[in-house]
Order: C-alpha cells, then structure tokens, then sequence
C-alpha cells in the first residue's frame, strides 16, 4: 500500500517537472523586445538600456541603446547610447 502511494508519488512529481520543462520561457528575439518598448520616450529607453546592461540582457540591451540612438541622432546621449549599442551586440556575438 505505501509503495504504490509512493510510485504514485513519483508520477505527479515527475508529470509536473515535465510540464514545467514545457512552459520554460523561450529567449528573446529582437522583434519581441521590440514589441516591448514600443512606446517608450527617450528617457524610458534609457533607463531599459541601463537596467537591461546590469542584468546582463545583452539583447534587451542593445536594443533600447539602438533605438535611442536612432531617434536622436543630435540628442545629449547620442554618443553614450551608440557606444553603449555597439557594446552590447558585440557582447551578443
């Protein structure tokens, strides 16, 4: 009797171990971290850029420094946002 509530023990943990394994997130792609900051201003991008680069989100990243820099070429992180770009797709390979 303990033995089968055992066995039937094992079952349900491994049954939700494979349906953990089955939702696990799938990495990021440039067009959903797109989609995520679509409408951030300038400052918005900034400070995802930043956030991003400290938790080692190499994608996330240089996609926020990019944007950034795209839409303010003459902009006062101009410069910081470009190199901080070109930083973080080299980090991606």
């Amino acid at each position: 009797m303990a033995n089968r509530f055992l066995q039937l023990v094992v079952v349900a943990c491994v049954g939700l171990g494979l349906s953990a394994c089955s939702t696990a997130r799938r990495p990021a792609t440039v067009e959903s971290v797109l989609r995520s900051v679509e409408g951030y201003d300038d400052e918005e991008l900034w400070l995802c850029g930043r956030a991003a680069k400290q938790a080692e989100d190499h994608l996330r990243a240089a996609v926020c420094f990019s944007l950034l820099a795209d839409r303010s070429p003459i902009g006062p992180r101009w410069r910081e946002a470009t190199l901080e770009a070109a930083a973080a797709w080299e980090r991606l390979g």
